[in-house]
């Protein structure tokens, strides 16, 4: 798993934060088995940073398309 977040998103912090909760998302997806392979997250944040719930919202419609 990679994950890119350009510096549009913020500063190091605000980048490492998109990040934690990128990697926290992902490992229960895998760990339920919505999400397999290798995946590459690539975050462009236009405008704002996602909060915590509307991240994992987004990862997991996405994980649905990717299985299908």
């Amino acid at each position: 798993m990679g994950i890119i977040v350009t510096s549009k998103c913020g500063n190091a912090v605000v980048r490492n934060t998109i990040r934690r909760r990128t990697r926290a998302i992902a490992k229960s997806l895998i760990e339920s088995g919505r999400l397999g392979g290798d995946i590459v997250f690539r975050f462009r944040c236009e405008g704002s940073v996602p909060d915590f719930e509307s991240l994992e919202r987004d990862l997991a419609e996405c994980s649905e398309r990717w299985s299908a």
